[in-house]
C-alpha cells in the first residue's frame, strides 16, 4: 500500500510539472472565491479591464471595476489589478494595487491568491 500511494504521489508532481505555464490568455476569464460568507467574483477581460464584485452576508455589497496588466516579475507570471478594493476588509478599503501571483491548484485550475495563509483566493473553473 505504501508504494502504491508513493507512486500515486509521484504521479501528481509529475501530471503537475507539464502543465502549460500560465500566460497572459489563461488568466482571462471569470473568477470565484472560496469565502464562505460571502459572494465574491472576478471577471478578468481581454481588453486589459476587469470587473469584481462582493456582497456580504450582512448584505454589504462593492462592485469596482479598472484595468489589469499581465507580466512577469522574476520569471513568475503576475497579474496587476489597478484601483482594486476588496469587499471583505469591513473597516472599509481605499482603492489600491493589487499584485497577485498567477498559479494553478493541484488539479490545473488558475488560482489568484488572496491570503495564501488562510487559504483564501480566487479561482477559474474550467
Amino acid at each position: 500500500m505504501k508504494n502504491l500511494t508513493n507512486l500515486f504521489i509521484l504521479l501528481l508532481v509529475f501530471c503537475a510539472s507539464c502543465q502549460k505555464p500560465a500566460d497572459r490568455a489563461l488568466v482571462i476569464g471569470k473568477y470565484l472565491s472560496n469565502n464562505k460568507s460571502a459572494t465574491e467574483m472576478l471577471n478578468v477581460k481581454s481588453d486589459g479591464t476587469y470587473e469584481y464584485y462582493y456582497k456580504g452576508s450582512a448584505g454589504k455589497e462593492i462592485t469596482n471595476s479598472d484595468k489589469w496588466i499581465f507580466e512577469y516579475w522574476r520569471g513568475k507570471p503576475l497579474v496587476t489589478f489597478s484601483h482594486f478594493i476588496f469587499g471583505w476588509k469591513e473597516t472599509g478599503s481605499r482603492p489600491a494595487y493589487w499584485a497577485v501571483e498567477v498559479e494553478r491548484s493541484l488539479f490545473g485550475n488558475i488560482k489568484l491568491s488572496i491570503n495564501s495563509d488562510l487559504d483564501y483566493y480566487f479561482v477559474k473553473p474550467e
